[in-house]
């Protein structure tokens, strides 16, 4: 699968099917597009350039987290999402069964490349002393 971000039908479609009759904390159409904006704001905020933000994967899990009371399992969705040059895609949708403890979010994975980007751009700011204080 690789739906572009902005088809709203072909996602909720997929969502759907996906999710099944679990509405509870399963994501909406808004909850993926809102996860690829926060993933592009994490993105921005490591310092990434546009052309370095290409491969970035967000890994997208719905529903926060509930009280420790509720001790049944709950069906979230789960969401992938890639950067390409042109913005991000969803590429897999699917549920799972979680326990309360589990929470949502956006979880960014990077590669070395981009890892080591962000490493310069950070050592950069800094300079290291070569006599200790």
């Amino acid at each position: 699968m690789k739906l572009k971000i902005t088809a709203l039908d072909a996602i909720s479609t997929a969502l759907a099917a996906s999710s099944g009759r679990a509405t509870s904390h399963t994501a909406k159409v808004g909850d993926i597009v809102a996860a690829a904006t926060n993933a592009e704001a994490q993105l921005v905020s490591l310092g990434l350039s546009k052309t370095n933000r290409i491969g970035a994967v967000a890994n997208y899990q719905s529903g926060g987290s509930v009280a420790n009371s509720y001790k049944y399992s709950r069906t979230v969705s789960r969401v992938t999402l890639a950067r390409s040059a042109s913005g991000w895609f969803v590429t897999a949708i699917c549920t799972a069964d979680v326990y309360p403890s589990a929470k949502g979010g956006v979880y960014l994975t990077l590669s070395p490349e981009q890892d080591a980007a962000i490493v310069a751009k950070l050592r950069s700011s800094y300079s290291i002393s070569k006599t200790s204080v």
